[in-house]
């Protein structure tokens, strides 16, 4: 009889432990699958994280710069191009290279106009171009005043820069330096002459 009785009392007690041992087993097995989705390495136990490609290299400028661009930032080194040439760089090495952008004359107007000074690019025959500061002369980090009668001139072709003197003229605007690099200016229309010589002519403002 008490045999019996202890049947019944585990008969009896064993459903109250069904809901306990399911919800055990449903745990491990959610922790078990959790592991599995970790990318674990063997050795040090650490969970690997992806590493980013790189952004840029030494070729991205060539998807990213115009082929009106002239001067340019490649993501490592400042480069310039003549029309149908091959760019020449500065030879500075990076490690990581950063966006490729234009360094034209775009940016410099803008610098200009946020320094107060005034920036004029011209287009003449052959493609070659130059650009005039009016007031103040602004290059990256370097700033030069002008006076009211003077302008800096800017060869974009040899990359050179000249002060230049206003002189009287009949009609328009003329400067020239030392040199006898001379500047004319009517409305939109421009010329530059070295000495006696036509250097860039047919010039026009850029818009």
């Amino acid at each position: 009889m008490a045999a019996g009785n202890r049947l019944m009392t585990v008969t009896k007690v064993m459903p109250s432990l069904r809901l306990p041992i399911v919800m055990m087993l449903a745990f491990m097995i959610s922790a078990c699958m959790a592991t599995q989705d970790l990318n674990v390495m063997p050795e040090s136990g650490v969970a690997a994280v992806p590493t980013a490609a790189a952004e840029y290299d030494l070729n991205s400028w060539k998807s990213i710069i115009g082929d009106e661009c002239r001067s340019f930032f490649d993501g490592c080194n400042k480069c310039f191009r003549e029309p149908g040439k091959m760019a020449a760089c500065t030879r500075k090495a990076c490690v990581a290279y950063q966006q490729p952008r234009c360094l034209d004359e775009v940016q410099a107007v803008d610098a200009a106009h946020r320094a107060g000074g005034k920036l004029v690019a011209y287009v003449c025959a052959g493609d070659n171009r130059f650009s005039v500061s009016y007031h103040e002369y602004v290059q990256d980090d370097q700033r030069v005043r002008l006076e009211e009668s003077e302008i800096m001139f800017s060869d974009q072709q040899t990359h050179r820069v000249y002060r230049l003197r206003r002189t009287p003229s009949a009609s328009g605007e003329q400067y020239v330096d030392s040199a006898g690099l001379k500047f004319f200016a009517k409305g939109d229309e421009a010329l530059v002459m070295q000495k006696d010589s036509r250097l860039y002519s047919d010039c026009s403002l850029q818009r």
